[in-house]
């Protein structure tokens, strides 16, 4: 390390090596005679970052390069740059920005003018030069939660009342004291981060720079936002390239932070989760709006199938006693609803005429049973029949029209298609593909590697086709080589920004890619970008019922059980939803959000200890595709009557 360091810049790198090299660049065209090091904290990353960086720090004096065998999170990663930093400042800076060739400079001399400055941050810019209101913010105060959660700061923005939050009331131009900065860009002082122990390693992403800011202002020192400069922010391209769940972490790091600093307010506390819990389930609903669309004309088929059966049965609309209504409706709805969730009719890729018509004759089933034990209510099987059977031609016709409707618009529409990888077969596919789609343009081809024999514009390599799409306005991805395209187990398809979803192909050939086609249109699945079970919701459901049952079960009657054997928190924890019954074992080099860890599992059935940490992985990895009832029962018999 450099005696006599100005600035130390800190940059946690994962899986963005050309955003990262864009940066450093930036960064060496400062115009300033101050003495800076980069030291660049590598999160695990798998695109080849390591090899080109490593090598970096080799021929560079003022570039450290540190590899983690691990993704310890956004805040764990920088304290790793902290403990080596040796500069009067620590410019906190994330990989995908540009710094101006005066940013270094203004914001070294404003910190030198305003010694009680703890951390400032810069005006930050989007790609199209538009303000990133994200770079100057409050705190998650109980009003300031309210006003972002449930919406008034987007009504009133320019409201000093309102948009606490985003402070959206200041003039972006102006210099103010604030309460927090964004972490992509913070100049801080280097022993007051020393003082404070810099991150707090127990957000992983999200929610640190807040508390960061927040105890930099309890221990005395100002946060300010000074916009005489700027960088350019692109804005959450270490997160797109994750496998990360990032809605999760971003709702979880802000209960942590209201737990550890407004943890005293029982109220706030649980209004705030409330508002947290409340808009993850919106978000939810919009992501998942088609489904809501169905859900909603279902519902209403099936209680019109109800009044159509009896109009024709008894010639009256409601000919049922007047203590049925609106009951009948009520748990027509429910049970229907439910039977559909469970046949994978909703919330899972496409609806289908199967899985509709299986959830309607589940729905027949169980309400069949019921007549036997609510005698009050057993009116006519009959007409139950005829309400499940009218319901089933309706239904079935909106899942053609559905069909038709999207047909027609995916013909007004041209469809732009990406290949990935390159073979033999690939020019074949491509004439095939222009004389039998009249619609569809072929965009270019992702590969790892340039071809010499393609006339098709080359898009770069298979590591960020997400933003090849989102950038190129992509409808669909035809993989020509799987080994190039790592499909994210926990996204259906690939999504747009525009949140339409790009369908995936996966065809070798021209004949592969028909048949791929016509499965995908008839199950309404891609066979080969399956969701993992234990991900989509009506596997969740059932998992916490099972969860639930077992933990009443044994804090009742095996409540005494419990108690010799001092095993009760764990069962209050399945209770709670902290933990599973059967689930997952942990792995200790892995921090991504893959499921709940079990209180038993695929790894103890055997002796975990012994157990490499590539094969715990593999086996949580079997457990989260393959789940079902019966492998959970094959897994707690042979737990109990293992040797």
């Amino acid at each position: 390390m450099q005696p006599n360091i100005d600035i130390s810049i800190v940059i946690v790198n994962y899986n963005v090596k050309d955003f990262l090299s864009q940066c450093i660049s930036s960064i060496n065209k400062s115009t300033t005679n101050l003495r800076y090091e980069i030291i660049v904290v590598d999160n695990a990353s798998t695109d080849g970052s390591e090899e080109i960086f490593s090598e970096l720090s080799k021929s560079e004096n003022n570039f450290y390069y540190i590899y983690s065998e691990a993704n310890l999170g956004f805040g764990k990663a920088n304290n790793l740059g902290f403990n080596i930093a040796n500069g009067k400042y620590t410019l906190i800076l994330n990989p995908d920005t540009l710094i101006e060739p005066d940013t270094l400079q203004v914001m070294h001399d404003y910190m030198e003018s305003n010694p009680d400055i703890g951390t400032s941050g810069c005006k930050v810019l989007n790609l199209d030069g538009t303000f990133q209101s994200a770079c100057r913010r409050g705190f998650p105060t109980p009003w300031a939660s309210f006003c972002k959660l449930f919406g008034l700061q987007r009504l009133f923005p320019k409201s000093k009342l309102f948009a606490k939050y985003n402070l959206s009331y200041l003039n972006e131009n102006e210099t103010n004291d604030i309460d927090a900065l964004i972490g992509a860009f913070m100049f801080t002082r280097t022993d007051v981060l020393k003082q404070i122990n810099g991150f707090d390693e127990s957000f992983f992403m999200y929610g640190e720079d807040l508390d960061l800011c927040y105890r930099i202002k309890q221990a005395g020192y100002r946060v300010t936002y000074y916009p005489k400069t700027t960088i350019t922010h692109f804005k959450g391209e270490s997160s797109k390239r994750s496998t990360l769940n990032e809605t999760k972490h971003f709702y979880d790091a802000m209960e942590i932070f209201a737990r550890k600093h407004y943890g005293k307010s029982k109220v706030f506390f649980a209004f705030l989760r409330l508002g947290i819990k409340l808009r993850a389930f919106i978000s939810y609903l919009k992501k998942h709006r088609k489904d809501v669309i169905f859900i909603i004309i279902d519902l209403i088929i099936v209680n019109l199938s109800l009044i159509l059966s009896s109009f024709l049965r008894w010639g009256q609309a409601f000919p049922f006693p007047d203590y049925a209504y609106p009951t009948v409706f009520v748990f027509l709805s429910i049970i229907t609803f439910i039977s559909m969730l469970f046949s994978g009719e909703y919330f899972e890729q496409n609806q289908t005429i199967r899985k509709s018509f299986f959830g309607l004759l589940s729905s027949l089933l169980i309400l069949t049973f019921f007549t036997y034990f609510f005698r009050d209510f057993a009116f006519s099987r009959g007409i139950l029949l005829m309400t499940i059977s009218f319901s089933a031609v309706f239904i079935t016709v909106t899942r053609i029209l559905s069909s038709i409707i999207e047909k027609q618009k995916n013909v007004k529409e041209v469809n732009r298609i990406v290949l990935v990888g390159w073979n033999e077969n690939a020019p074949k596919l491509i004439h095939n593909i222009k004389s039998s789609y009249n619609n569809s343009v072929i965009v270019g081809y992702i590969s790892n590697k340039e071809s010499t024999t393609s006339d098709l514009d080359y898009l770069g390599e298979p590591d960020y086709i997400q933003k090849t799409i989102n950038d190129k306005s992509i409808t669909e991805v035809i993989v020509l080589d799987k080994t190039e395209f790592q499909f994210d187990d926990d996204t259906k398809f690939i999504r747009l920004k525009n949140d339409s979803l790009v369908h995936i192909f996966f065809a070798n050939d021209y004949d592969n890619l028909v048949i791929s086609k016509i499965l995908t249109e008839v199950s309404g699945v891609n066979p080969e970008a399956k969701q993992r079970k234990l991900s989509q919701l009506r596997y969740k459901l059932l998992k916490r019922i099972s969860d639930i049952s077992i933990a009443l079960l044994m804090l009742t009657i095996g409540l005494p059980l419990l108690i010799v054997k001092g095993n009760t928190n764990i069962f209050v924890k399945l209770l709670l939803g902290k933990l599973t019954f059967i689930g997952l074992f942990p792995e200790t080099n892995s921090l991504s959000d893959k499921g709940k860890l079990g209180i038993i599992g695929l790894a103890q059935i055997s002796e975990p200890q012994k157990l490499k940490e590539k094969m715990i992985a593999e086996l949580n990895n079997h457990y989260l595709d393959n789940y079902s009832l019966s492998l959970d029962f094959d897994i707690l018999f042979k737990y109990l009557f293992r040797r």
